[in-house]
């Protein structure tokens, strides 16, 4: 299996486009049957980030987040030097580090997830 996609969906998610990143998750979902849209979002760069980590460090709005929250990420997920997603969300670049934590500690609480206390 390819995955020129996964390399696309980063870039989606680092330039902060919502609709694109949904309509190339949707389009791997059907190209490869076997991957489901919560495989999607949870893929990992060579930094083990997954694209919510950097969607939330460089959002400008939060419907992308807001999307890849839907699709069921894993949210206790570390980078390689053990940042999470809290952590990415709370270096947001334009000021939207406290409704990106409000959304993503809002979808923690529906999980059985357990995170490590965030050290801030």
């Amino acid at each position: 299996m390819s995955l020129q996609w996964k390399n696309n969906i980063f870039d989606l998610a680092l330039l902060d486009k919502p609709k694109e990143f949904e309509t190339m998750a949707m389009a791997v979902t059907i190209a490869h049957p076997v991957v489901d849209l919560s495989d999607v979002v949870n893929i990992k760069n060579e930094f083990l980030e997954t694209p919510l980590m950097i969607s939330c460090m460089h959002c400008k709005s939060v419907d992308l987040p807001k999307f890849i929250l839907e699709c069921k990420p894993e949210l206790d997920a570390t980078d390689t030097f053990g940042h999470s997603v809290f952590e990415y969300a709370s270096k947001n670049k334009h000021g939207l580090s406290k409704q990106l934590v409000d959304m993503i500690g809002t979808q923690y609480l529906k999980t059985d997830e357990k995170l490590e206390p965030l050290e801030l």
